[in-house]
């Protein structure tokens, strides 16, 4: 989970245990995802658009070279406005923020197709 916002990654961490059972690293920047992810392999990565310490597109465009075969979903308030861009390179979803039932299905659905 990517998000300069505290609130918002731990938010999205409980959800995502309780509802998924899922286990959530947490990263406040593109450099820190990045790092994580030469010390871990994820099933599925979310990341947000707008943030301190680099853009959303600009994480899934490095990330997605690297690791091309880890599903990424876009979280954001600006999903209308990124979604294509997102899609093109090579976002699995773009989602609204704030997490709902709905969504958290949707992540299910990415999660259960990688597994």
């Amino acid at each position: 989970m990517v998000d300069d916002e505290a609130a918002i990654r731990l938010g999205m961490e409980m959800l995502l245990k309780h509802h998924l059972g899922a286990k959530v690293i947490e990263a406040a920047s593109n450099a820190q995802a990045l790092r994580a992810a030469k010390r871990h392999t994820f099933d599925l990565v979310i990341t947000d658009y707008g943030r301190a310490g680099g853009d959303g597109l600009e994480f899934l465009r490095e990330f997605k070279s690297r690791y091309p075969a880890t599903p990424v979903i876009m979280h954001t308030a600006q999903a209308a406005r990124i979604r294509q861009r997102a899609r093109r390179l090579g976002a699995s979803a773009c989602l609204q923020k704030m997490l709902t039932l709905p969504r958290l299905r949707i992540i299910a659905r990415v999660l259960s197709a990688r597994r």
